[in-house]
């Protein structure tokens, strides 16, 4: 039975300078430190699902009852906010109630590399180019036949045989 594809990330990253940004800092100066708590676990939501967020009744009230001391009311204003100041897409929020960005979709895209799942197509936002990411993966064979055949080889070579030599075998008592 194959493994599952799997959805979403493990976790994401967090860049050190979360505090002094612009945007968090407005969110501190009207909403508190609920506010800015609020911003993270909304991020949290969105990775742990994928690269976008569809913005219900469910998932709002889902929020706010995990933040001790926070009401839907005060996570609507913030991803109100959230989208004004242009971290989440204005137009995907406002048509189709979906939270995400062009960072996010870049981030999700970078941690997703090596997967072998097809590419996003759903609200996606960011252009071809912008998303090439070089992958290069070394294939293995079962049973590591590949490594011991190279193995073999380099110590034929250092015995100073050719490479097509057999090596020869040694009885170990």
């Amino acid at each position: 039975m194959a493994r599952p594809t799997k959805v979403g990330l493990d976790y994401f990253p967090f860049d050190v300078d979360f505090n002094v940004n612009e945007k968090t800092e407005a969110i501190m100066g009207e909403f508190g430190a609920k506010g800015v708590l609020t911003t993270i676990f909304i991020f949290s939501a969105i990775y742990k699902r994928g690269y976008f967020l569809e913005w219900t009744p469910l998932v709002k009230n889902s929020l706010a009852n995990r933040i001790d001391g926070v009401n839907s009311k005060l996570v609507e204003q913030v991803v109100n906010r959230l989208v004004a100041y242009g971290t989440f897409d204005e137009e995907l929020s406002n048509s189709a109630k979906v939270l995400t960005s062009s960072r996010i979709q870049t981030t999700y895209l970078e941690a997703t590399k090596r997967r072998k799942a097809p590419r996003p197509t759903l609200y996606w936002l960011v252009d071809e180019i912008e998303t090439e990411i070089n992958v290069v993966i070394n294939p293995q064979s079962k049973g590591n036949k590949n490594k011991l055949n190279q193995s073999n080889k380099d110590l034929n070579l250092i015995k100073g045989g050719c490479v097509n030599d057999p090596i020869p075998m040694v009885k170990l008592t």
